[in-house]
């Protein structure tokens, strides 16, 4: 038995007034009075008595939903038929796609190896004109030159680097020979200078402990002084001069 919701040409999900409408419509589609001819007219008759028969089953709420769980499981086989169909042709599609794209890449690749192939036969046969032989000759000048001009830098660098390692270590050995030992009579003198230096600060003290203790007047101690300036300082600048305070 045809389906009674594709005689209607509806899904069974279609709501009552729409079953009522599209009946309406459908009856006046195919009423037999629209059609002359005696083999449409009999097609019209019988579509019509489909029609009417779908109507008196799915326009009945009652008659419906009986006949709804009479074939929900044809349905749901028509539905999984259907989406494995609708799966099928689309997983076809997708390799139809596919195929089409890698023949298409192929071609592609075929075209630019036969180009490739074609530009290196040319240029193999091509014999180089004089303007490119000049070409070639001054771009392997240049690179020359650069690499020339490269290690030219390059040794002025370490030159330089030797140079400055040089200065370092005369530095250092200058620094060196500044701060080596002293010799003994260098030492023997700073010794003495050092031996003036200490009595010419104990006299001095001694002058100004007199002096607060008003045990020698200011006179006194004017005299002193010069005594003690004229006796300690003359050695101390000879000395000096001399360079026994280096180190």
């Amino acid at each position: 038995m045809k389906d009674l919701y594709a005689i209607l040409e509806l899904s069974p999900a279609a709501p009552q007034t729409r079953i009522r409408e599209q009946y309406r419509l459908l009856i006046q589609a195919w009423h037999p009075d629209k059609f002359s001819n005696p083999a449409q007219k009999a097609q019209a008759e019988e579509r019509m008595k489909q029609i009417n028969q779908a109507y008196e089953t799915l326009g009945d709420p009652f008659r419906r939903s009986i006949y709804d769980r009479q074939h929900s499981d044809e349905w749901k086989k028509q539905a999984e038929a259907e989406r494995r169909q609708r799966e099928a042709g689309e997983r076809r599609a997708r390799e139809q796609a596919e195929a089409e794209r890698r023949r298409q890449e192929q071609i592609e690749l075929a075209r630019q190896r036969a180009e490739f192939e074609s530009q290196q036969r040319a240029r193999a046969a091509r014999k180089p004109t004089t303007a490119e032989l000049e070409r070639a000759e001054e771009k392997r000048r240049r690179r020359v030159e650069f690499e020339q001009q490269q290690q030219r830098l390059i040794e002025e660098d370490r030159r330089v680097a030797w140079a400055y390692a040089e200065m370092r270590q005369a530095m250092r050995d200058f620094s060196h020979e500044q701060n080596q030992m002293l010799t003994r009579q260098e030492v023997s003198f700073q010794r003495v200078a050092r031996g003036y230096m200490f009595w010419f600060v104990i006299m001095w003290t001694t002058l100004l402990y007199y002096q607060l203790s008003n045990v020698v007047s200011v006179v006194d101690l004017l005299i002193l002084f010069l005594v003690a300036s004229i006796l300690a300082l003359p050695p101390m600048m000879f000395m000096a001069a001399v360079g026994i305070f280096k180190g």
